[in-house]
């Protein structure tokens, strides 16, 4: 900077077509700046991002819900900015298995800086889908078969089917 000339933004917010402030502070009192006018510039968001977030494993429930048991912290912040962070975590797929991918849904609020002026990515994490205990009872229900019974009556009770499921499945 040679000449002393200085460029900022009038104002720190996220912007298209922010104002440019000219700033001049020439050495030699010999020369008059001629003050360009209409100069804007692009304020970006910032990206940030969350570490240490944990979702909790869970036992087969037939749906794709998800708890996040750790939220976990935004890193990357301006200076002191705080922001506060909300989450919510789906898995990839219901079924029962380990290290299954989980989607992060992540917002953020105003804290003592704008959650405008930042953009967090996409993220995923993983957990365990256990799979659920189903029992199956013997009905005490004796019956002699003969040649000419019936080989389908219901000869067993389930319990702990989820989410609507059946035998059937």
């Amino acid at each position: 900077n040679i000449l002393g000339l200085t460029n900022t933004f009038s104002d720190l917010m996220v912007a298209v077509n922010a104002a440019i402030r000219e700033n001049n502070d020439l050495a030699a009192n010999n020369y008059t700046l001629i003050q360009p006018t209409g100069l804007t510039g692009t304020i970006i968001p910032k990206t940030v991002s969350v570490s240490g977030t944990v979702v909790a494993d869970k036992i087969y429930s037939g749906t794709t819900d998800a708890t996040i048991s750790t939220l976990g912290s935004i890193q990357g912040l301006v200076g002191t900015e705080t922001l506060v962070l909300n989450g919510v975590a789906t898995f990839g797929t219901a079924n029962a298995g380990i290290n299954k991918s989980v989607g992060l849904d992540y917002t953020l609020s105003n804290g003592s800086g704008l959650a405008s002026n930042y953009t967090l990515p996409a993220a995923t994490t993983t957990a365990t889908i256990n799979r659920a205990s189903l029992v199956v009872t013997a009905n005490h229900d004796t019956r002699l078969i003969a040649q000419g019974d019936a080989f389908n009556y219901n000869g067993v009770n389930y319990t702990g089917f989820v989410n609507g499921e059946t035998s059937a499945v």
